[in-house]
């Protein structure tokens, strides 16, 4: 996993999650060249990234190498 970058930004990822706002993300996987385009939510406290399929709140499955949450 990769560093959420400057604290401004990882403030705003954590008011996203205390809002439980979906964010537009990339994820790369361990094992896998292609990346998923995904609305997802860290959960900074537990450490877990969630995505979001068809109204259901999903886990990843495959080891995330790397995300990237675009903040607006």
């Amino acid at each position: 996993m990769t560093s959420l970058g400057p604290t401004e930004l990882k403030n705003d990822i954590q008011a996203r999650f205390l809002r439980q706002e979906w964010t537009p993300s990339i994820v790369s996987f361990k094992n896998n060249t292609a990346s998923w385009r995904v609305p997802a939510l860290f959960d900074v406290y537990g450490n877990k990234l969630y995505f979001l399929e068809n109204n259901q709140i999903m886990e990843f499955v495959d080891t995330v190498s790397e995300f990237i949450m675009n903040s607006f």
